[in-house]
């Protein structure tokens, strides 16, 4: 994971997932937690590249006050964000509300095997 960006009292980017192929071996995958106070929202990018037919992913923003015990953030899509293989390759972005001091993501994939990969990287833009 790595932070990144020109002023990061404004901005910041956390790298959560870089590159990962969820196969076989890998099915799950989460970023360490990330300090986000004095933020105040966050955009999720993701990049979402399909091989095969993997049955899907999900996709879970977590937050936390003592980085140590995770809670799923619910509003809107994120209750629910998964990409079926049928949705193809993709890259969009969504946004939401930091509500707690940490963040992280994680993604859970099913269906997948040597042949039907998800290859994800993903980030969090953390803002004002």
């Amino acid at each position: 994971m790595s932070l990144k960006g020109n002023n990061p009292r404004r901005i910041t980017c956390i790298t959560c997932i870089s590159g990962i192929v969820f196969n076989d071996v890998i099915t799950s995958a989460s970023s360490t937690g990330v300090r986000c106070v004095p933020f105040h929202k966050f955009l999720l990018m993701l990049d979402v590249d399909v091989t095969g037919t993997p049955t899907d992913i999900l996709f879970s923003v977590e937050f936390s006050d003592d980085n140590v015990t995770f809670y799923k953030y619910m509003n809107g899509p994120f209750g629910d964000l998964r990409y079926e293989d049928g949705a193809g390759d993709k890259k969009e972005s969504i946004s939401g509300e930091c509500l707690a001091k940490y963040v992280r993501l994680s993604a859970v994939a099913t269906g997948t095997d040597g042949n039907n990969t998800f290859t994800i990287t993903a980030k969090l833009q953390l803002s004002k």
